[in-house]
């Protein structure tokens, strides 16, 4: 099975302060260590955070993005299903105004030019 990349964006509400977006970002990035398999081994097998810096001006209000890479789409509908990512789901919807996901079933890559099979 190819990887997945799993990319999420947030559009937080203009009325969240810093510190709440901070806390939230913390808590979305602790999934990266919490949500394992029953054999204490992270089903994310990569995991990017960052602020938008694009210059196109296409991000439609999104400001916050995450791409985490899954072995398998077992592993994602895993994760997906996993308790603490529920709960971190449940609690960010009362914090934005939108959410973007977007999957990618890797069917090739280029890594500093060359080609990466999956």
């Amino acid at each position: 099975m190819p990887p997945v990349h799993h990319f999420v964006s947030f559009k937080y509400k203009p009325t969240l302060a810093s510190p709440e977006i901070s806390a939230s970002v913390r808590h979305f990035t602790s999934l990266n260590t919490s949500v394992t398999r029953p054999d204490g081994t992270p089903l994310i097998r990569s995991f990017i955070r960052g602020e938008n810096s694009s210059p196109e001006g296409l991000h439609q209000g999104h400001t916050h993005g995450f791409l985490l890479v899954f072995a398998s789409t077992d592993d994602r509908d895993t994760y997906l299903a996993h308790p603490a990512h529920v709960k971190f789901a449940t609690e960010v919807k009362g914090m934005v105004d939108g959410v973007y996901v977007f999957d990618i079933n890797q069917e090739e890559a280029f890594v500093d030019g060359a080609v990466v099979k999956a």
